[in-house]
């Protein structure tokens, strides 16, 4: 912890951008809580400009979500929570999209947002699937699924929605391989009993799911020869 306080302080003070000074003074405020003295890390956050974070790197706003957090001060740290989700929205570039949001999803488990956002994604694809936007609807699932992937309600949407948009492929889902994860997981009687319903439906659309995958098979053994 010294090791991290003297690295932190050493390069602050060759720091004059105010927002490096921001950034520098929410790590300390996080070394303060870990070290138990509450009465530091509130003078830190107390500090002019820690609230005005508009122009900060997103590691920084989620530094703040974790600071706030740790204050007690469960508003500031959503406003905070939903300024990084704001901010992720705006990268384009693949690999820090995806450490940006890895910092993100932890902010979110830190205050308890993950489900909520879930359950919204979910009630918005359910409203779609039954409109037979099936497509859009699977778009909804997923996010739901990507932030609270241990819901088999979750799980079980997507499948579904999979299955009527007649895709084989949806982002980083393989409709058959997802099939196959869930017959392998836990599920109650009524969870059984409609992923047995789905698996119906699968095997009425062969010539999406089966005729299309041994094509497919087929053309990459052609490749390799």
């Amino acid at each position: 912890m010294k090791v991290a306080k003297y690295l932190i302080g050493a390069a602050g003070r060759k720091l004059s951008d105010p927002s490096l000074i921001i950034r520098k003074d929410y790590m300390f405020a996080m070394i303060a809580f870990m070290e138990g003295n509450v009465v530091k890390a509130n003078e830190i956050l107390s500090r002019p400009g820690m609230s005005e974070l508009q122009d900060a790197e997103i590691s920084t706003v989620t530094d703040a979500v974790q600071a706030w957090r740790n204050a007690g001060d469960d508003e500031k740290a959503k406003e905070f929570l939903k300024l990084s989700q704001e901010k992720l929205k705006g990268i384009e570039d693949g690999n820090e999209k995806t450490v940006s949001g890895m910092l993100v999803a932890k902010g979110e488990d830190a205050i308890g947002e993950r489900r909520p956002q879930a359950l919204e994604f979910n009630k918005i694809g359910l409203q779609k699937y039954t409109s037979k936007q099936y497509i859009a609807a699977t778009d909804d699932f997923y996010q739901a699924y990507l932030l609270f992937p241990r819901e088999l309600a979750f799980s079980l949407n997507l499948l579904q929605g999979l299955v009527d948009a007649e895709l084989l492929f949806y982002k980083k889902v393989n409709t058959l391989e997802f099939l196959t994860e869930l017959q392998n997981r836990y599920l109650n009687e009524g969870n059984k009993k409609r992923l047995e319903e789905i698996v119906s439906r699968i095997t009425k659309k062969k010539d999406v799911y089966f005729i299309s995958t041994l094509a497919k098979d087929e053309t990459s053994q052609e490749r390799d020869k």
